[in-house]
């Protein structure tokens, strides 16, 4: 292995990347491929615990280039306070956070550009909990998931990352405080990529927290259909420089009439709809109606539509997921003369865990024909597009494929 071209080991391992069980292999075999493999495997870190934070300290003590290495770091506080009296912090969360403050200050993360902050139950001091040293990090992309955040200090969060370029707060719940003061202003960023839940947009918008321009990509995950009303108002970008639209399996649990969303102006449309039928079959009837009802000009060149089917391993199982009412209607919708430029991509990932036994090819096959058959007219306008593939974990390994 030692006598490999350089540039062979390089492209080896730069597709081994994003796997780091694989690096962690690789760290142990040649000296070429070592070198390199480390290099990528210490670009993450995780410290989740206090024993993760103390192997990371003996690490950065033992090689000193290993902090500079570090681009991308995951850090989970826990609760940090709960119980009958919110001053008082949770003991095991403050000794992770006195450890991970020590290791932060003793052995400086300088190019840490992404960060994955989970606080677990925040409350109205959570900045305070945050280990200083992360505070003034370059991140150009944030993950908070965190409860019970107050309003009116989210912005307090942000304002320390004017270079934020992406912006994930799926996971956090926003509490609305009464008699809060009036939010500054102030916290403007120029967000590219923004993934946001239903949850916490409505108090995005009416408080204010914070005001996005240059907005590229958009996830809207965990939302009910009932309050699209403010995913509009986010999809009207008068910069017009959004590209990608990811909606995640949206939910309907009520009767009444479900709102469409004005979406055609976005080159790039993703649905996602996960394994729940019931909701899956509501969440592509949904979209299939607002792809139709659209108005003005289609400027989607592109759809995926990620499906992940429940059932036994037969070949009748998908025609249960999606009925045969689905198909036509998409079919015919996406062969109108408007969709001429739009090529339909259908992505359909089996999760092994969930059947007694793997999945094997003849039924991605099996799957393969029978969308095409269902789609007879996109089929033979050349523009559909179908993959399946077996998931070892979750559709995230399907997703950067598509992104």
């Amino acid at each position: 292995m030692d006598t490999l071209p350089q540039e062979l080991v390089d492209a080896i391992v730069d597709i081994l990347a994003d796997d780091r069980r694989s690096l962690c292999a690789l760290c142990s075999v040649s000296r070429s491929l070592h070198s390199q493999a480390r290099v990528h495997f210490l670009r993450s870190a995780r410290l989740w615990t206090e024993r993760s934070v103390l192997a990371f300290h003996d690490s950065c003590t033992l090689s000193p280039e290993i902090p500079n290495l570090v681009q991308n770091l995951s850090v989970t506080l826990g609760v940090l306070r709960g119980g009958s009296d919110l001053r008082v912090p949770n003991a095991g969360a403050a000794k992770l956070r006195t450890s991970l403050e020590e290791q932060l200050l003793s052995h400086p993360l300088p190019n840490v550009q992404a960060l994955r902050l989970e606080l677990g139950c925040a409350y109205d001091d959570y900045i305070s909990d945050i280990p200083t040293p992360l505070l003034s990090c370059p991140l150009t992309s944030l993950t908070l998931k965190a409860r019970f955040v107050y309003s009116s200090h989210l912005p307090d969060l942000l304002r320390h990352y004017p270079a934020l370029r992406y912006l994930d707060v799926s996971n956090t719940s926003i509490c609305y405080m009464i008699q809060e003061e009036e939010v500054d202003q102030g916290v403007v960023l120029s967000i590219e990529d923004l993934s946001i839940s239903s949850y916490i947009l409505p108090l995005c918008l009416d408080k204010q927290l914070f005001a996005i321009h240059a907005l590229r990509s958009i996830k809207l995950a965990s939302f009910q259909l009932t309050g699209l009303h403010e995913c509009q108002w986010l999809l009207e970008n008068p910069d017009g420089a959004l590209q990608r639209l990811h909606i995640h399996q949206p939910l309907h649990q009520d009767y009444r009439p479900i709102p469409k969303l004005e979406m055609l102006h976005v080159p790039y449309l993703t649905l996602e709809a996960r394994r729940n039928d019931k909701f899956a079959v509501m969440s592509v009837k949904w979209f299939i109606d607002c792809l139709e009802s659209g108005q003005g000009p289609v400027n989607t060149s592109r759809i995926n539509i990620l499906l992940t089917p429940s059932g036994k391993l037969d070949g009748s199982f998908f025609e249960r997921s999606v009925d045969e009412h689905i198909w036509t209607s998409l079919d015919s919708t996406m062969t109108a003369p408007r969709f001429a430029a739009t090529t339909l991509c259908i992505w359909v990932g089996y999760a092994s865990f969930w059947y007694p036994k793997k999945p094997d090819a003849d039924l991605l096959e099996i799957t393969q024909r029978f969308i095409c058959n269902a789609l007879p007219g996109l089929r033979s306008a050349n523009r559909l597009e179908v993959h399946c593939k077996v998931l070892r974990y979750s559709f995230d390994e399907v997703i950067h494929l598509i992104e």
